[in-house]
């Protein structure tokens, strides 16, 4: 399929309601196992709690983990697409 094709359609068929977000994600800066240990803890944390869209909440997460680690992690940015229905 043409991309032309594609986005006739989406339109057509009224899914052409599609918005992009921001994503974050806590990535460990080095390949220590503590760090991406933190990492994965932090992002199940966000997920869980609905926060995957929010930099300031994957900024406090790197905050309270232990003082050691928070140098290791870094907040990185996604953008994806989202259908609304």
């Amino acid at each position: 399929m043409r991309l032309t094709d594609w986005i006739v359609a989406r339109i057509d068929t009224g899914k052409g309601k599609a918005m992009n977000r921001t994503e974050y994600t806590i990535v460990a800066t080095d390949r220590s196992v503590d760090a991406r240990a933190a990492a994965d803890a932090c992002n199940r944390e966000l997920m869980a709690a609905g926060e995957t869209f929010d930099r300031r909440a994957a900024e406090n997460k790197i905050a309270e983990c232990a003082e050691c680690l928070r140098d290791a992690l870094r907040v990185e940015a996604e953008e994806i697409e989202i259908e609304e229905e």
